[in-house]
């Protein structure tokens, strides 16, 4: 393309799939394995997502640190506004 041309490619995700979710929560994608499960990880907070993308009902949120895991509806992330784990929001602090 030239430089002087005005056409924008944008690689960013759609904002109501799971993954423009998981981007809004500060998440990253990390890799996809063979059975085609990715997973999405926020090193800071020490928290790792996994979903199916061949299916992609639900999504298993992982505390890393306390290995405590919850899983979401897929339907559901879009009303999440934060995710706390035990290394970003210590218990008792």
């Amino acid at each position: 393309m030239a430089d002087n041309d005005n056409t924008v490619l944008d690689l960013r995700p759609e904002a109501d799939t799971i993954k423009g979710h998981l981007l809004r929560l500060g998440l990253r994608w990390e890799y996809t394995d063979r059975d085609e499960t990715e997973t999405w990880a926020d090193s800071d907070k020490m928290l790792r997502a996994v979903f199916a993308t061949k299916s992609p009902a639900s999504v298993a949120f992982t505390d890393l640190k306390a290995n405590t895991v919850r899983t979401i509806p897929a339907a559901d992330l879009a009303t999440i506004t934060e995710i706390r784990t035990s290394t970003s929001d210590p218990i008792g602090a």
